[in-house]
């Protein structure tokens, strides 16, 4: 990724992704993204994730 930081920006992204889906997966309900003032990442996460959360809150409030 050293040649290509666009690359290693979107490796992080899916990898930040996994890794919440995994935590979601296991019953945590609460993430807290610290993107270091890089919103773009935080909304390229969010959105990856936004059908399980969906999924997630209409089930909490069956």
């Amino acid at each position: 990724f050293q040649d290509n930081p666009g690359a290693m920006m979107q490796a992080g992204i899916a990898y930040a992704t996994e890794q919440i889906i995994d935590l979601i997966a296991n019953g945590i309900r609460g993430v807290h993204i610290y993107s270091m003032n890089k919103p773009d990442i935080t909304a390229a996460i969010m959105h990856n994730i936004s059908h399980i959360v969906e999924a997630v809150n209409a089930e909490a409030h069956v």
